[in-house]
């Protein structure tokens, strides 16, 4: 049987596979290491997936199926769920197989639209490999249920897949870092802590050394907490902005509520490297008189900080719970490890240093891959 590492992310869907005893991201159709997590529906009643899907959503939100790994598996019926999908383009309510999308009049439960992201990430895996492959390593967040796991599983199931295993991502990370020990610094890593911001997602954990050199998790937690909260949050302050210079009564449809979003997203990535991203939204509605309206504003880093602060906090502390959970206090780890593309914010890392004492290591954007790929292998 022949077992591929399929990382089902907010934002996007790796595949990797273990290559001459090393982990490796397989390239994609036209050399992509990944596809988005996106499925989307066009205007033939045709089903998109990936890139094709991402390409209509700042046009169609209302027909284009995001955040898939958010909803996946949960109860539709929560106040917590509600929240969440509040947020979202398209509608989302409780159906008899868990969360179902409607979209142009059409119903698809997330697992169905999860198995066809899957079955595509398979397919051109397989292609790109040129072999099937009929088994898989899923990673998915330490604190998500068995009620999310199993979902996961079906979506993975309904991709094809005859055998499947739902992983903890701090499990494939621990394989990840065991499997990469190769130099003294990192033989004296008794202690190892992961710290996992991804675009919808938190996940901590503390590992500790064994004797024979594989690390062993000893605590863990994490939240519905990531990047695309810190973008919401951003998005909000550009249309208050907004509204300042035009008034409330100037509306902001749902294609302007995306680009909001894009906009948004763009300048928190942005201030990684800079201190100050500039934002222009032609025509982000129209004036009463029919004219367009234009958004011109700026995000400094101190106003990044102020609108999303408390959000990194909140990872802190659920950072800190963790060392309580496990007897120790930070200034006891030995090696801090930071993984997910919203840890790469410079805020994110400066909370980091602060807390354990130290800078942190950054791991590769599909680590967590990576890590799934090494245990798929053994």
């Amino acid at each position: 049987m022949s077992v591929v590492a399929l990382d089902l992310g907010t934002s996007n869907a790796v595949a990797a596979v273990l290559d001459g005893g090393r982990p490796t991201v397989v390239p994609l159709l036209g050399g992509a290491l990944g596809i988005p997590s996106v499925v989307a529906i066009d205007e033939r009643g045709r089903w998109l997936v990936g890139r094709d899907a991402k390409a209509q959503l700042l046009s169609k939100p209302d027909q284009t199926i995001v955040a898939m790994k958010t909803f996946l598996g949960r109860d539709a019926d929560s106040a917590a769920f509600r929240v969440e999908a509040d947020e979202l383009g398209y509608g989302l309510g409780p159906g008899p197989n868990g969360p179902m999308a409607t979209i142009c009049g059409e119903e698809i439960s997330l697992i169905e639209a999860s198995g066809l992201l899957l079955r595509e990430l398979r397919g051109q895996a397989q292609d790109s490999l040129g072999k099937v492959l009929d088994g898989a390593v899923l990673p998915v967040p330490a604190y998500f249920t068995d009620e999310q796991r199993q979902a996961f599983a079906d979506a993975a199931y309904l991709a094809g897949l005859e055998k499947v295993w739902v992983v903890d991502e701090t499990k494939a990370l621990s394989s990840l870092l065991s499997a990469r020990r190769s130099t003294p610094s990192r033989e004296e890593e008794k202690t190892v802590f992961l710290y996992g911001l991804g675009g919808g997602v938190f996940d901590a954990a503390l590992l500790e050394r064994e004797e024979r050199g594989g690390l062993e998790i000893v605590a863990t937690s994490g939240e519905d907490l990531g990047g695309s909260r810190l973008d919401r949050r951003i998005a909000k302050h550009l249309k208050t902005a907004f509204w300042q210079r035009y008034g409330e009564e100037a509306a902001i449809t749902d294609i302007g509520r995306q680009r909001l979003l894009e906009a948004a997203e763009a300048a928190k990535i942005h201030l990684d490297d800079e201190d100050e991203a500039f934002v222009s939204l032609p025509c982000l509605s129209n004036g009463s008189d029919g004219g367009p309206l234009d958004l011109e504003s700026s995000l400094a880093r101190e106003d990044l900080i102020r609108l999303t602060g408390d959000l990194i906090l909140q990872t802190v502390e659920i950072s800190r719970s963790v060392l309580r959970a496990a007897g120790l206090d930070a200034s006891e780890i030995d090696g801090v490890y930071l993984y997910g593309r919203a840890a790469k914010s410079r805020e994110v890392q400066a909370a980091i240093a602060r807390t354990f004492g130290k800078p942190a290591v950054r791991l590769p954007d599909d680590a967590t891959a990576l890590g799934a790929a090494v245990m798929a292998g053994a």
